[in-house]
């Protein structure tokens, strides 16, 4: 039995019903986040309740220094002094649920084994998938149903740029649901689609890790993993824009990966027009009724049975190939577009500088093709496991377009099935510029619709920000599941997360790559994780040199 110490009873540090203070026995310690465990007897009857509870708060002091040179004399020996080492502890949980306070003087174990499960709630998780490591080396998982759609769905994770490894805990998860044998035979049909917005990281995902440590892979064991890359990824790319082929416009990988894009034809029988709309720069509210009078009637246009490579008919027998010639058949026939509308000048101005601007920013995106080129430059989502949509070198506007047509699409085909199973996960960063707290737009809209009703179709969000206070709110509130990385000191103060009280949120300021503090519903206090080095090469220089993944390499021997 590891006893490390006994239930305080002071006036300053007495036993409450939702937390105590424990006396450390010399010799032993407890350190931050440790799980702990004591019993009392209920007064009046044999019964015996068992109070289980995470540390908080650990601290040293000279019993008998009253002033700051009382501790250099006591360290010199010429002052007679106790050493006195207290931790305290909030109470995570009570059996059988009886509040009250421990006894002073019962002895604190730390718990272990089933007890340390207990304690978390761990035994209470019916299906659970690895979420890292505590601080004692064992490991801890999420509750899947408050991931999965039966309880609760979605994820949050915050934390800043480049230190908070959002990305890094987020594909964390996805494997560890992919790859716990949780999901069983659900799991060959489960799908992903992740978001690649940072240079070409994520379009290494299916080659192993040249850099990964013994010491990481032993965590992958102790979490119940294979130490493996994503075993069936497919990736796409935009094409380049003034290529006269469909080019993937990546440059360190262009084996293994496809294009994608639209022609005129695709967004209007889709209806994803409003989608070019949808940069967050502007204001654009003003201009919903002239943007689906023209989603309408390029629905209307398209509403025949030919192939989405063929041009889209105009308002005067000229076809209509791109977004240019768009811009052009609006400005040179309003009333065919606009009706009653038309006459309002400074609307329809409005709009067709819109039109020319999104032309700009999604050349090589929206454009006319063969139907061979066409066939290929389809995003098959549901041919591969997890899907890697590359948007990393797009405009702000233009990703836009591509995350919110695709969650549009991808989010239909699953309301086509009517069914929440299988899974879809949809993983996308920046989350606060795809759906932020202020303003209208339409991919905004198509996040709250996943955020909302996403569980009962099982589509789940797993969302990173670093500011979740300038994302809408109902997306955030909707997530069950919460995770916290490095945090900025000002943003950690917001409303957002005053789930995880003074002390971590302090910790959130400070705590390095590689730690995140979870919370989710069946666990009363945040928890905090370490989680192991991806197993999958996150860069170029991770995959192994055999690896044929650089198109120019054979140039530069």
């Amino acid at each position: 039995m590891d006893t490390v110490g006994i239930v305080l009873g002071s006036k300053e540090k007495r036993s409450e019903a939702l937390e105590f203070w424990i006396g450390v026995f010399e010799g032993q310690y407890l350190q931050l986040d440790d799980v702990v465990c004591a019993q009392t007897q209920l007064p009046g009857s044999n019964e015996t309740i068992s109070f289980y509870g995470t540390v908080q708060y650990v601290t040293r002091f000279f019993e008998g220094a009253e002033w700051d040179s009382d501790s250099l004399r006591a360290a010199k020996g010429t002052l007679p002094v106790n050493l006195a080492y207290s931790a305290k502890v909030a109470i995570t949980r009570v059996l059988p649920e009886i509040y009250i306070p421990p006894q002073p003087g019962d002895v604190v174990r730390r718990a272990k084994g089933k007890e340390l499960e207990t304690g978390l709630f761990i035994d209470k998780m019916p299906r659970k998938i690895p979420a890292g490591i505590l601080r004692t080396g064992d490991p801890y998982f999420v509750n899947f149903d408050f991931l999965n759609g039966e309880n609760g769905a979605h994820l949050s994770i915050s934390g800043i740029s480049g230190v908070a490894t959002k990305t890094s805990y987020g594909l964390f998860l996805l494997y560890g649901i992919l790859n716990s044998g949780l999901l069983g035979t659900e799991a060959s049909n489960t799908r992903a689609v992740i978001f690649n917005v940072k240079g070409e990281d994520l379009l290494f995902l299916d080659k192993a890790n040249a850099k990964l440590s013994p010491s990481e892979e032993q965590k992958y064991q102790k979490l119940g993993l294979p130490c493996n890359a994503f075993r069936d990824a497919g990736f796409y790319s935009p094409p380049r824009a003034r290529a006269a082929t469909l080019m993937p416009a990546t440059e360190r990988r262009q084996t293994g990966i496809s294009t994608y894009m639209w022609t005129l034809r695709q967004i209007g029988r889709q209806r994803l027009f409003s989608f070019i709309f949808s940069d967050a720069s502007e204001d654009t509210s003003s201009l919903i009724t002239y943007i689906r009078l023209i989603e309408s009637r390029l629905q209307s246009l398209t509403d025949d049975k030919k192939g989405d490579w063929e041009p889209v008919p105009g308002s005067q027998d000229q076809p209509i190939n791109s977004l240019y010639d768009l811009h052009d058949d609006i400005q040179n026939n309003p009333g065919f577009w606009f009706g009653q509308f038309s006459t309002h000048q400074g609307q329809v101005q409005a709009v067709l500088r819109r039109i020319h601007s999104a032309a700009f920013a999604t050349e090589g995106l929206i454009r006319q093709v063969s139907e061979k080129e066409l066939k290929l430059a389809k995003i098959a989502w549901e041919s591969h496991q997890v899907t890697v949509v590359d948007i990393h070198q797009l405009s702000a506007s233009a990703k836009m377009f591509v995350v919110g047509s695709i969650l549009r699409t991808v989010f239909r085909d699953k309301e086509a099935k009517g069914t929440s199973r299988p899974l879809l996960l949809v993983m996308i960063d920046e989350l606060n510029k795809y759906a932020p707290r202020e303003g209208w737009s339409p991919i905004k809209e198509v996040i709250l619709d996943i955020s909302e009703r996403g569980r009962s179709l099982g589509v789940i969000l797993l969302g990173a920000q670093q500011t979740a206070s300038e994302v809408e709110s109902r997306v955030i509130t909707n997530s069950s599941i919460k995770a916290i990385g490095r945090m900025d000191s000002a943003e950690v103060e917001k409303s957002e997360y005053g789930f995880l009280g003074p002390t971590f949120k302090q910790r959130a300021k400070l705590i390095a790559p590689g730690t995140m503090i979870l919370n989710q519903p069946t666990v009363p206090t945040p928890v905090v994780v370490d989680f192991p080095f991806p197993a999958w090469a996150t860069r170029p220089d991770e995959v192994q040199p055999d690896e044929d993944v650089d198109p120019f390499k054979s140039f530069q021997k």
